[in-house]
């Protein structure tokens, strides 16, 4: 599970998904990924973070018990939800783990 519904389909006239990389420096130090999990948990309570899989697309909700809560906990539960979420879906794609 992870809470998600898959309730969204790839948007646009094609049914291919476009391609590509997106890349992205890794922080060198431990205030710098403690401020990503904070963006990624912040994101994620206002519902811009969607995992998008095989023709599909559904949101990632926050696992924050408040709104607004960025703590080491929240921050955290969201990662967790991303990285289980992942998972997952390349699971339901066929690929073993």
């Amino acid at each position: 599970g992870w809470g998600r519904q898959r309730n969204h389909t790839w948007p646009g006239p094609s049914d291919e998904p476009p391609e590509g990389q997106i890349e992205y420096p890794l922080p060198d130090r431990e205030d710098g990924w403690h401020e990503c999990l904070r963006d990624l948990s912040r994101t994620m309570q206002g519902g811009g973070v969607f995992l998008i899989g095989r023709r599909t697309m559904y949101p990632l909700s926050g696992v924050a018990n408040t709104s607004g809560d960025v703590g080491s906990s929240a921050c955290n539960a969201a990662f967790d939800l991303l990285c289980g979420s992942i998972r997952d879906e390349l699971t339901a794609q066929g690929l073993v783990l």
